[in-house]
């Protein structure tokens, strides 16, 4: 239920445009490091949430250009959704700009574990009792 397009939700008909719906869905999975989708969501509560509008937000620390591709396998209608020929074009677009950054760059976990690091190293030292601090 939670990676169903919602005209599969509605008619049980499955098209292309309904894998794309799901293939987001795995974006978002991988995206948000194997978090479940609509977890704060039940069950039961699933179809009322989706055919309500409800959709996955942004992870966390998440490129917004990847997300992007995600939320166009989310558009209603169906029509309105891109093939899968179209989702991988755009795949291949964010590939080329990775592969011009740096390696460090391109590894979207490893940077994000940098950056909470350094926030955490910031914290600590803030907060320690002998803080040295820069001269004013």
């Amino acid at each position: 239920m939670r990676w169903l397009a919602i005209e599969a939700i509605e008619t049980a008909i499955f098209s292309e445009k309904s894998d794309v719906w799901a293939f987001g869905v795995l974006i978002w999975e991988v995206l948000s490091y194997g978090e479940l989708p609509f977890q704060e969501v039940t069950n039961m509560d699933m179809q009322r949430h989706v055919l309500g509008g409800g959709r996955l937000k942004e992870p966390a620390k998440c490129p917004s250009d990847l997300f992007k591709v995600a939320q166009l396998c989310w558009k209603i209608p169906a029509a309105d959704r891109p093939n899968f020929s179209f989702v991988n074009s755009q795949l291949k677009s964010l590939e080329v700009t990775a592969k011009s950054c740096s390696p460090e760059e391109r590894d979207i976990g490893a940077l994000a574990s940098k950056k909470d690091k350094d926030a955490g190293d910031a914290k600590a030292l803030d907060t320690a009792p002998n803080a040295v601090t820069a001269p004013q």
